[in-house]
């Protein structure tokens, strides 16, 4: 494993130095729209985990509020 680290390192050294900005540079546009479609991603992902907390909360009120109305004795 440590030769292959080393291989790596000798072969492509261009590798280290790249970032995150270089994402928009291959799509032959600038850094800035790279980063604002990399926060976009990054407030979609929040949005939807965030929303998926809200769900699973909501559904473990309905489950409780159901087991509460199935304990409750009923008149015939």
């Amino acid at each position: 494993m440590r030769i292959l680290s080393v291989l790596c390192v000798v072969l492509f050294p261009n590798l280290a130095f790249a970032h995150v900005g270089h994402i928009g540079e291959v799509a032959g546009h600038g850094h800035i729209w790279g980063l604002i479609a990399l926060g976009l991603a990054g407030a979609a992902a929040a949005y939807g985990a965030r929303r998926a907390k809200k769900d699973a909360e909501s559904s473990d009120q309905e489950e409780q509020a159901e087991e509460e109305s199935n304990e409750a004795p009923q008149e015939a």
